[in-house]
């Protein structure tokens, strides 16, 4: 209307919505992120495994997945209480993160787990480098409630191949499982027998309480 000559001036109403907008930022950052550590979350990580995937099958150099599992972490929550659980736990999110390469992707599962994801991975010797380095840096001492503390950590190891990011994932949890009960404080790299011998474990659990039902029933 500024072409009328009748009109003389101009009204201004303005809205300060910073608050706003950083309220919706902080929601959506705190709903892709674990709140303690500040890592992507299992939500996150698992869009970002699916789009690594998709890279992965387009340029067919695969990524590694890095299952990663703090060695008798409930012991050190039992002791020196949650507080220091929580404290080792935001360390080792750093270590971590220290530890992989530029590029690669750390996140918290939840409790003590934590996943690496790691791209253009040229042969396992090079998923089983990153893995040494995780260990190394979380095993290094860390001062808690007044006393030094030493943690290791498992690591089971899957490479993709035309994966769905469940699978995948669950490869590295057989892996990781399989690193827990060889003595702890190692590696392993998934292998196709590992999930015939879950499997087989699986069968004979089920046996065993379909036998105990039956016994308690007699």
């Amino acid at each position: 209307l500024f072409d009328d000559p009748v009109v003389r001036g101009s009204v201004f109403n303005l809205h300060d919505v910073t608050d706003r907008v950083e309220a919706a930022n902080r929601l959506a950052h705190q709903a892709l992120h674990d709140t303690l550590t500040g890592l992507p979350n299992r939500a996150l990580f698992l869009d970002r495994l699916d789009q690594a995937l998709a890279r992965a099958a387009r340029s067919e150099r695969p990524c590694a997945l890095l299952f990663v599992d703090l060695d008798r972490f409930k012991q050190i929550n039992d002791i020196l209480g949650h507080s220091a659980g929580d404290e080792l736990l935001t360390a080792v999110a750093g270590r971590l993160h220290d530890a992989v390469r530029p590029g690669d992707s750390v996140a918290r599962l939840g409790g003590d787990e934590f996943v690496v994801l790691a791209e253009d991975i040229d042969d396992p010797a090079t998923a089983v480098a990153i893995a040494t380095r995780v260990r190394a840096s979380i095993a290094r001492p860390l001062a808690l409630e007044d006393r030094t503390v030493t943690v290791n950590c498992s690591v089971g190891i899957a490479l993709s191949d035309r994966h769905a990011p469940d699978a995948l994932l669950q490869e590295a949890d057989m892996a990781l499982y399989r690193s827990k009960e060889s003595g702890r404080n190692r590696w392993e790299i998934y292998d196709r027998a590992m999930r015939a011998q879950a499997q087989h474990r699986l069968e004979v659990e089920d046996l065993i309480r379909t036998a105990l039902a039956g016994h308690l029933l007699t």
